[in-house]
């Protein structure tokens, strides 16, 4: 006579599989991981195309107009991408943390995640909604409102200015989206070994 899977545990004849709660967290673990990989690398990419746009590209006028139609994509690709990392990442924890374990002291020990690992994501959370909401957005309306140069050379005068106070904290914001996203997959490799 066969008996009934242990609590909800799938049996087979090879072991346990694991509760759906465990299955979860590693569905929760591949996403998590497949999007930081996917925001490190779309910055790389975005950045090198960024730099060989403008560079054989026949004016900077076209290599802003190309540019700025990829940034605009990417911005908010990086926001979706934040926020799959940001949700895996509680459901992970949801799903991979058993009880509190007890020390030989008879204390429980903390499963809850590296206070760093929230604080990451949460900057990315913050550096992406901000390229994906406001920066991207202000930079394209100087680029289509302002003054052009009738040479091809881009934006004039004083919007050639504002748009390029935006353009370097939009840089800055993509290498902390990089940053980040690198120091989480460093941190999940080293942690899952």
């Amino acid at each position: 006579m066969e008996r009934a899977p242990e609590s909800s545990r799938e049996v087979t004849e090879n072991g346990v599989r694991g509760t759906l709660r465990e299955k979860s967290a590693r569905w929760a673990a591949v996403a998590h991981d497949v999007s930081l990989a996917w925001i490190a690398g779309g910055v790389l990419v975005a950045a090198v195309a960024a730099l060989l746009l403008f560079q054989v590209a026949p004016s900077r006028e076209m290599a802003g107009q190309v540019g700025q139609a990829i940034f605009d994509w990417l911005g908010r690709l990086m926001l979706v991408l934040s926020l799959v990392a940001a949700g895996s990442r509680l459901a992970i924890q949801r799903g991979a943390a058993p009880p509190p374990a007890r020390s030989p002291a008879g204390t429980s020990v903390s499963r809850r995640p590296f206070p760093l690992d929230l604080a990451l994501l949460g900057v990315m959370l913050a550096a992406s909604a901000t390229l994906a909401l406001w920066l991207t957005p202000a930079m394209a309306a100087i680029w289509e409102t302002a003054p052009h140069d009738p040479g091809g050379s881009g934006l004039m005068g004083a919007d050639k200015t504002r748009f390029m106070r935006l353009h370097g904290l939009g840089n800055l914001l993509y290498i902390v989206l990089f940053g980040a996203s690198t120091l989480l997959i460093a941190r999940r490799a080293l942690v899952t070994r």
